[in-house]
């Protein structure tokens, strides 16, 4: 076996490589993958749950930064149709790091995990207040556009929507503005 030098960055880079080819992320795969022994991988995460809240707070930080860059300058609806559109495309790009994702159980979103999950909540929370100056109201908006994304990724990512008379992109689009002008207009 060939030495190879490791990071924290190859190993979840590696992690979401057999994530994407439908493959677990043990250190014993990642670490045959890598060319290492998988004892190497513990000087970097003690264990399997550390490196899957790893993977986690990597999938939110990059949807985060995504969403800052495409959201620039945007405000009001068009702000959030673009939230929306961004989150949907990226949740499919790569299905099955969406799936790990989502699924991570909650204890293992804490400490840094959790002020990424916060800052991506807090750019939806501000887009949400055009809509209402009312917290729980915003809340009840996030939630909302939460559940049609992540049910649009599932959905679509399992092949539940083949009917080609409205593409699925369309009809999603369609819901997040239907809802939107349930609210008002802004």
């Amino acid at each position: 076996m060939s030495r190879q030098v490791l990071s924290s960055e190859k190993i979840i880079a590696q992690a979401i490589t057999l994530i994407t080819a439908d493959q677990m992320p043990t250190f014993s795969n990642i670490a045959r993958a890598l060319g290492t022994r998988s004892q190497a991988l513990y000087s970097y995460y003690p264990n399997q749950d550390a490196l899957r809240a790893a993977v986690f707070l990597h999938g939110v930080t990059e949807l985060t930064e995504v969403l800052k860059t495409e959201l620039f300058g945007l405000s009001g609806r068009t702000a959030i149709l673009r939230f929306t559109q961004v989150c949907r495309t990226l949740g499919l790009k790569n299905i099955r790091l969406t799936r790990f994702i989502l699924t991570t159980p909650r204890h293992l979103q804490e400490g840094t995990a959790t002020t990424a999950v916060v800052a991506l909540n807090d750019l939806l929370m501000q887009l949400c207040a055009v809509y209402s100056t009312n917290q729980a109201d915003q809340i009840v908006i996030a939630r909302t556009l939460r559940n049609l994304i992540v049910g649009e990724v599932i959905n679509v990512g399992a092949g539940w929507f083949h009917n080609t008379a409205v593409p699925a992109s369309t009809s999603f689009d369609r819901m997040i503005a239907q809802y939107l002008d349930m609210l008002g207009n802004y």
